[in-house]
């Protein structure tokens, strides 16, 4: 490895990152309706910490993708870089309005972060960095492109929305009326856990050469489906075992022991590593 690819691991293309996401904070607060930069800083608004924090990571975690595996050649990794960051970008705002009119369809996202809603913006950040987790997945294949990036993108917010949706569903509590309406931050961590929990496994699945479009889309397919059985039989296991004596769902909603939902959310997100790791 010669000095300048170094220079570019090193400190270029970290630069390049965090010029990335000034630009895209500045578009960010362009869109919102309220001064973000002031809510976080004077006003210590975590819901808007949580979102800005979700479009870094988000972010990074994406373009990381990008960088793996790059050639010998600067200027093409440069520009292959500059393609799929114009992509990244776009697609995270794409996220924006899939968390706005599909996930948390009940309220306005912006007002409820600006008021505090910490439970929407433990979902917002949940849903950027498992976007960033996921595309970080799809531009680590060779053969792709940016056209594979990009399917693999809209598969895997389909699968944020089902993951979101099952959720509600098997809990059988009202989700999205805890996190929108009473701001219930336990049951935003809970599933800000799962969605972060799944995104980890669907990278696992789309990573590496890219090998045809039938075989791409059956392995994430089968990875989705058994990551959920996984991810879910898991969690109802260590309810048995660390709270045998309680009721998760009076945690949650009743309670709204945010302790228990992180020590849940941690559970999750650590089956989901050593899933990926094992395939």
């Amino acid at each position: 490895m010669d000095f300048w690819n170094i220079v570019l691991q090193m400190a270029v293309y970290p630069l390049l990152g965090m010029l990335v996401v000034w630009l895209v904070k500045l578009a960010d607060n362009k869109r919102a309706p309220f001064d973000e930069d002031k809510a976080m800083l004077l006003e210590s608004n975590l819901a808007v910490g949580l979102r800005k924090s979700g479009i870094c990571l988000g972010l990074f975690l994406a373009l990381a993708g990008i960088l793996s595996g790059n050639s010998s050649k600067i200027l093409a990794d440069l520009w292959n870089f500059a393609q799929g960051a114009i992509m990244i970008v776009i697609l995270l705002f794409v996220t924006f309005e899939i968390n706005k009119r599909i996930i948390l369809r009940k309220v306005n996202n912006d007002e409820a972060v600006a008021k505090g809603n910490v439970a929407v913006g433990a979902v917002e950040f949940s849903t950027l960095v498992g976007t960033g987790i996921i595309m970080n997945g799809a531009f680590t294949g060779e053969g792709g492109g940016l056209w594979a990036a990009g399917v693999f993108f809209a598969l895997g917010q389909i699968a944020l929305v089902i993951v979101f949706y099952l959720e509600a569903a098997i809990s059988r509590r009202n989700i999205q009326e805890e996190i929108e309406i009473k701001g219930n931050i336990a049951e935003g961590v809970d599933v800000a856990g799962i969605l972060i929990a799944i995104s980890i496994i669907l990278r696992a699945a789309i990573m590496g050469p890219f090998t045809g479009w039938i075989p791409g889309l059956e392995e994430f397919g089968i990875y989705l489906a058994l990551g959920l059985v996984a991810l879910f039989a898991f969690k109802a296991l260590a309810r048995k075992i660390f709270m045998p004596r309680v009721s998760y769902a009076d945690e949650m909603d009743k309670q709204r022991n945010e302790a228990v939902a992180i020590f849940a959310a941690c559970v999750e997100i650590s089956v989901a590593v050593v899933i990926a790791n094992s395939m």
